[in-house]
């Protein structure tokens, strides 16, 4: 049986599962075994567990002034007031792990944590310059460091019954980081995301589940079928939300006991099925390891689990983790084939089960008798969400037709909220409103049926009406282009997909100051990289593929085009399509006609004699005005290109280097320049010497770059799309992260940092102000002079 499980919290720490019993040990950060630590996490795969407390925010932002509030279940307005109870213990707490100094940029998180020696119950208090912070009692404090904080001494005093003991000092040092407005330019900023807060301000993952807890808030499984995403989340009926502490990451599934103990499903390889106090501020294991993906999970009314994974539908006692199938695998009696979406049990212990690849709902008797109840003559297209009401209607999201169902128990089916064929975010009465992809159903005590819909949480009251509560719904448009490039005049060019057609095509657009947008060509495939040249040409980098007979002979090859300005048209520059005998489209310099590109190819620049730069894994290439292509360096790849137009025309490559580990690999981000002469050198920050306690630095220099800039006088600017922001280099080779915050996912404006959702390439504009291609919008970053 695996008996340690490791793997990484969002900012740098690890932890360590050990057994099944989750004793969790929380490991601060080494730079020194982090390649290690990542090793061992990929081969194992991870096991799921909890996320840290949640930062106290306070009306001047400041560490340790802020006052606790709810149960510490992290809403952004505390980690909870009070000491909590704790059994009588023999042994006085002493300090296995104490917390580490730490250097962060200027509204940022700070991160404090301290580990007591294993079993002993402890309370905690933490301290800021000797003085006891107002809640913050937990064994972790986050908190959003200003200016003013840094050289702010931190420590914990842990104590019970037995005594007491105080940790050692650790000393914040805060970097200064611009302040300033981020604003919407185009696009849409709604969807996925991670983010507590209010309404419209929160962001949701994957919304697998929805439940209640005992105090009538809503649970939402907030994972996704990999094993990822935002955990488990509790959203109150005014729409505040937060994250629980303990609760596993990648949630699928949740139930909840009459006392209100919570239970929760965890897919991947090491499948798990969890239980979680009503606070949630604990977790244990209900059972062993399952052993298939679990995609749903309910009680039934003698407290037993009911789990369906990809193949089965078994019942698990909660005490004992016994198991027992009761449809679908070979051990059932007679076998059966069940594919599950949700599930419930009604009154009459039946558990009905809506199955979205037959389009049908069915119902599993007591004796393991399967029979259809909606057959898929109904119409329903792919059916998920489900729900059953105190009268016995079976309440239904029908997905693909984006309506609720209603069927009654004599087998009546109608809509009783949207329209089928019609379909949007817009609340109302039932009849007016509209969904995108309802996909998970829960239904309150007083009636209210909560539905997870386009990663928000909307509410079909009894009365009919639908109002959003929580999350902002994403982008149902074609997907705006993840890179763009600014000319002198302010105007932004970006590829945009055509329609929401997976393969469809893009167009090329410019979008003006105001934001008003002009296409300029269309015909665009897949488009890499968007660079301009001072003649206002824009050149683009684009992947191809030459599909000879069967689609299994397809050979993926790239180019380089080119839209002429001045006669406003599109053509390839350089770079043609490979023979279908030419594994790959190798890399072949030479002429316009006779260059070949891999598909790998993806940033460009153009420095000031017109000719363009090509970053692909392993080299960067050099097109010629005239199209001829050459090598101009194999040191390094690129996946961002900038080129300093002050004088030393230097190429400034974002790489992305790939190493081998146990059946995975690991991805380490590098920043070089290149001077004419081909000579590179490897700079900080992103790649070596980063301070051990910068956590931010830390986390650049194990995280791929994407899209990078540089300003006149030096500083390196760029996007990182796994860290959720955009750090800034000053020629000195100092850090700092200037928009987004670390492991927050989901974009929202406002004041800098704001937050930012997988960042992917960066540009200026004439003002000086940091154009950022964040997912499906462009954002415009305001700096204070």
């Amino acid at each position: 049986m695996l008996k340690y499980c490791v793997t990484w919290n969002e900012l740098g720490a690890f932890f360590v599962i050990r057994d099944h019993r989750m004793k969790i040990n929380w490991l601060p950060f080494r730079p020194a075994t982090r390649l290690i630590t990542l090793l061992v996490t990929f081969a194992l795969h991870g096991c799921g567990g909890g996320s840290g407390d949640r930062p106290p925010t306070t009306p001047d932002g400041n560490l340790g002034t802020g006052t606790g509030t709810g149960t510490g279940t992290g809403t952004g307005t505390g980690t909870g007031t009070g000491t909590p109870t704790l059994p009588p213990s023999t042994l006085a707490p002493t300090i296995s792990e104490q917390p580490s100094s730490t250097i962060v940029s200027a509204r940022q998180i700070a991160y404090f944590q301290v580990m007591p020696r294993d079993d002993v119950p402890v309370a905690y208090q933490w301290q800021r310059n000797g003085v006891d912070i107002p809640g913050a009692t937990r064994f972790t404090y986050q908190a959003v460091a200003q200016p003013l904080d840094t050289g702010a001494r931190y420590q914990a005093r842990l104590s019970n019954a037995a005594g007491s003991v105080t940790s050692e000092t650790a000393v914040l040092t805060v970097l200064d980081a611009p302040t300033g407005t981020l604003s919407l330019l185009a696009g849409a900023i709604g969807g996925v995301g991670n983010l507590d807060g209010t309404g419209a301000a929160a962001r949701f993952d994957g919304m697998s589940g929805l439940g209640f807890d005992a105090a009538g808030n809503v649970l939402v499984a907030d994972g996704n079928d990999f094993g990822a995403g935002g955990g488990l989340r509790r959203v109150t009926p005014q729409g505040v939300v937060s994250t629980l502490d303990h609760g596993p990451r990648g949630a699928t599934g949740i139930a909840t006991d009459p006392a209100g103990n919570i239970y929760t499903t965890v897919p991947g390889r090491n499948a798990a099925l969890y239980r979680l106090t009503p606070d949630g501020s604990a977790q244990s294991p209900a059972t062993p390891l399952l052993s298939h993906t679990p995609v749903a999970i309910a009680l039934d009314a003698a407290g037993q689990l009911i789990v369906a994974d990809d193949t089965t539908i078994r019942r698990i006692d909660p005490a004992s983790g016994q198991s027992t199938v009761l449809a679908g695998g070979s051990t059932a009696s007679p076998p059966q084939s069940v594919e599950v979406c949700a599930l419930a049990v009604d009154a009459a212990g039946h558990i009905v089960f809506t199955d979205a690849f037959a389009n049908t709902v069915r119902r599993l008797g007591p004796d393991g008798t399967i029979t259809t109840v909606v057959p898929a003559s109904a119409g329903l297209q792919r059916p998920c969400g489900l729900a059953i009401d105190p009268l016995g209607n079976l309440l239904v999201a029908d997905t693909g037709n984006a309506v609720i169902r209603k069927i009654t128990p004599s087998g009546v089916v109608s809509v009783i909220a949207g329209a089928i064929g019609s379909s949007g975010m817009r609340d109302g009465s039932a009849a007016d409103a509209r969904f995108t992809a309802p996909n998970r159903l829960a239904l309150a005590p007083n009636g209210d049926l909560y539905i997870a819909d386009n990663h928000t949480l909307r509410r079909l009251n009894a009365a009919g009406n639908v109002m959003t509560i929580a999350g902002l719904a994403g982008p149902t448009g074609p997907a705006f282009g993840r890179y763009h490039a600014t000319d002198g005049a302010g105007n932004v060019y970006v590829a945009v997909q055509t329609s929401v057609a997976r393969d469809s095509d893009y167009s090329l657009q410019k979008i003006a100051p105001t934001g008003s947008a002009t296409t300029l060509a269309g015909g665009l495939h897949d488009p890499q990289g968007v660079a301009l040249d001072d003649a206002g040409n824009v050149y683009i980098a684009e992947r191809r593929s030459n599909c000879v007979g069967d689609q299994s002979d397809c050979v993926p090859y790239g180019l380089v085009l080119k839209f002429d300005a001045a006669r406003s048209s599109l053509g390839v520059l350089a770079g043609s399509s490979p023979a279908s005998a030419s594994p790959g489209g190798n890399d072949v310099d030479g002429g316009a006609t006779d260059a070949r590109f891999r598909a790998d190819l993806g940033a460009l620049a153009v420095d000031a004699a017109g000719d363009v730069y090509v970053g692909q894994t392993s080299s960067i290439r050099k097109v010629s005005r005239d199209g001829v292509v050459r090598t101009f360096t194999t040191k390094t790849g690129a996946v961002g290109l900038a080129i300093d137009r002050s004088g030393s025309n230097a190429v400034y490559a974002a790489a992305c280097t790939g190493v081998a580990g146990v059946g995975q690999v690991f991805s380490f981000g590098q920043l070089s320049r290149i001077d004419p002469a081909g000579n590179l050198t490897v700079l900080g920050d992103a790649g070596q010497g980063a301070d051990p306690t910068n956590v931010e630095a830390q986390a650049a220099k194990n995280a791929c770059p994407a899209g990078i800039a540089l300003d006149p006088v030096g500083n390196l600017f760029i996007a990182y799309p796994g860290l959720h922001n955009v750090r800034k280099r000053t020629p000195a080779g100092v850090g700092t992260t200037i928009a987004g915050q670390l492991s927050r996912r989901g974009v929202t404006l406002g004041p800098l940092p704001a937050t930012l959702l997988s960042p992917t390439d960066v540009s200026f504009d004439p003002a000086g102000n940091l154009i950022i291609g964040s997912t499906q919008a462009l954002l415009q970053a305001r700096f204070d002079k």
